[in-house]
């Protein structure tokens, strides 16, 4: 009796293989599709549930084999990794894929990946920059300022400590007086090359403004004191002295290299006939400064001997 009961389980078993198999066959001929048929797709690899404060490392992409998919619009294919609980370290875990509707088979591969969970680790680094272009002809760079002045550097550990410093590359082409920018940031190693990694940059951005102007030179020239007017009948003019009698004056390289004198404003002698001293403002080009900007006229006037 035992043996016919494990005959007839048997039995049974094969008979049911047959009639699923016979339903799936009739289900394929009536959707009008080939059980040979499938199509494969690279897709994306999302990786879930992973806690916070670390990041994972593993494969981009998998291939996910679909048969029996209807329409002719194919439906977004879904491979995910499940991080739910893990810690730090290396695990290989099974690729699940979201079941799509109307499809018989999938499947994918790899069915399993290796991943490294890792800490995130924070570093704050000084924002510096690096010049490249030149200015106009004849100006000069009179100062950069970077802000936000830090950067956060956010990420894996091991990519992190590969990076030297935080950069940003301010083109002074055509740059004239003051110029705003809004420049990316890039990490970079000891010998300046950029560092690729697992890490964000915060923010990724900096606004810098460059301030450039035209180049100065200083020279030291004469004072010419320019008079006019006539004194009152019966004087004349006495002894004329200049306090600083030359100054320093400052600005464009072409303008100063053919500067030899200064003259200063007309000092007026109309109808004087005492002496005087006065402070005179100086006839400057334009552009041009003088230190001091004013200088001290002291004028003698003296009564006409009579012959």
């Amino acid at each position: 009796m035992p043996k016919d009961r494990k005959g007839n389980k048997n039995t049974g078993l094969k008979i049911l293989s047959v009639v699923f198999a016979l339903l799936l066959w009739l289900y394929v001929v009536g959707e009008g599709q080939n059980p040979a048929q499938h199509t494969a797709r690279e897709v994306n690899l999302q990786y879930y549930n992973l806690s916070e404060g670390l990041t994972v490392q593993g494969p981009d992409t998998v291939r996910v084999r679909v048969w029996g998919e209807k329409g002719d619009k194919k439906e977004e294919i879904e491979a995910y990794v499940d991080l739910t609980g893990l810690a730090e370290g290396n695990y290989r875990l099974p690729v699940k894929v979201k079941t799509l509707k109307g499809a018989l088979l999938t499947t994918v591969e790899p069915k399993e990946v290796e991943v490294k969970i890792n800490r995130i680790s924070k570093h704050t680094f000084s924002i510096n920059y690096r010049l490249t272009g030149n200015l106009p002809e004849g100006y000069e760079l009179l100062g950069v300022d970077i802000f936000p002045s830090t950067c956060l550097l956010k990420g894996e550990e091991t990519d992190l400590k590969k990076v030297s410093e935080v950069i940003c590359d301010i083109n002074l082409s055509g740059v004239r007086e003051t110029a705003i920018m809004e420049l990316p940031l890039r990490a970079v190693d000891g010998k300046g090359n950029e560092v690729k990694g697992d890490f964000k940059l915060l923010p990724p951005k900096a606004t810098v403004y460059v301030v450039a102007g035209q180049m100065l030179k200083n020279k030291e020239v004469a004072i010419n004191l320019v008079v006019e007017g006539n004194l009152e009948a019966g004087f004349t003019l006495g002894e004329v002295s200049v306090i600083p009698d030359k100054i320093t004056v400052l600005g464009n390289p072409t303008i100063i290299e053919n500067l030899e004198k200064i003259d200063t404003l007309p000092v007026s002698l109309e109808g004087k006939t005492l002496s005087f001293s006065q402070k005179v403002k100086l006839a400057l080009p334009d552009k041009v400064k003088a230190y001091p900007a004013e200088v001290l006229v002291n004028v003698e006037i003296k009564k006409k001997e009579i012959e």
